[in-house]
Formats: structure tokens, C-alpha cells, sequence
């Protein structure tokens, strides 16, 4: 349900805004978070490399957001993802980078 409403929120701004991109990480669970068992997909940084969420949520969108619109971004190592709209000509690949990389900075 709560994925639903989250699509839901995001269509609804769409259908204001067709610039409109949203983005998301997939928070490690705590069995990914936990180094005896998963060494090889923690980053320096605290990120944790595709994890369970991130797949989850990345086959839900595809569903819902079709490539005619959008191009769907994803950066497995770090578990994040980005659903730009084809229309925003002005976000480009490396302001996503940087946005993400700031956020894996500032919140991870």
C-alpha cells in the first residue's frame, strides 16, 4: 500500500508537472548492513550495493513509469535510483551523480 501512494503522489505531480523526477535509495536491511555477512557489498561510505530494497523498488517503477517518458537511472552501487522525466532536458547525468553523491555525504 504504501508504494501505491507513493506512485500515486508522484503521478499526481506529474500530471502538474511533467518535468517533474524523483529519485530514491533503497535502505540496506539489517542483515546487508551487517559486515560478517555481507563484506562485499558495503561501500566505504556506509552505502550498501543492491539491496533487497532497491531491486524491489526498482521493478515496481519500471511498472508504473513507462521509457517513452522517462529514463530510468540506476546506480546499483549505492542502491539509488532516478526516474527523470524525458522532458527535463536540464538534469543531466552528472547533476544526478553529484546529487546523489552530496546526499550519500550528507545523510549516509
Amino acid at each position: 500500500m504504501i508504494l501505491n501512494t507513493i506512485i500515486k503522489i508522484n503521478v499526481d505531480i506529474y500530471t502538474a508537472n511533467d518535468n517533474m523526477s524523483f529519485g530514491f535509495m533503497g535502505a540496506p536491511t539489517l542483515k546487508e548492513l551487517n559486515p560478517k555477512t555481507s563484506k562485499k557489498v558495503i561501500n566505504l561510505d556506509g552505502t550498501v550495493a543492491e539491496t533487497k530494497r532497491f531491486s524491489t523498488y526498482s521493478i515496481y517503477v519500471k511498472r508504473y513509469f513507462s521509457p517513452e517518458k522517462f529514463e530510468h537511472i540506476e546506480i546499483p552501487t549505492s542502491s539509488s535510483y532516478l526516474v527523470k522525466s524525458r522532458k527535463n532536458l536540464e538534469l543531466t547525468t552528472d547533476k544526478i551523480e553529484a546529487f546523489f553523491e552530496d546526499y550519500i555525504l550528507d545523510y549516509c
